[in-house]
């Protein structure tokens, strides 16, 4: 749930641009990662560039941020 709506907000951000879409298989590892990635500042820009593992560690934390906000907000309500 998060992750979709992760997405949606990388979409609203650059919705005609070409590194803005998650080339990936929705519900995949790869779709995944590549979601994370976006939330430290990657971006493919068409290169064949892949993020490093430092850029995954801290998409990792951001994610893990967000995601504990998403949770204390559901408990709230």
């Amino acid at each position: 749930v998060v992750l979709h709506a992760l997405m949606g907000m990388i979409h609203a951000k650059n919705p005609r641009s070409k590194d803005g879409r998650n080339p990936f298989k929705e519900d995949s590892l790869p779709w995944a990662a590549w979601i994370i990635a976006r939330l430290q500042g990657w971006c493919d820009m068409g290169k064949d560039t892949r993020p490093g593992y430092i850029t995954l560690k801290e998409g990792l934390r951001v994610f893990e941020y967000q995601v504990a906000f998403y949770t204390s907000l559901k408990k709230d309500v």
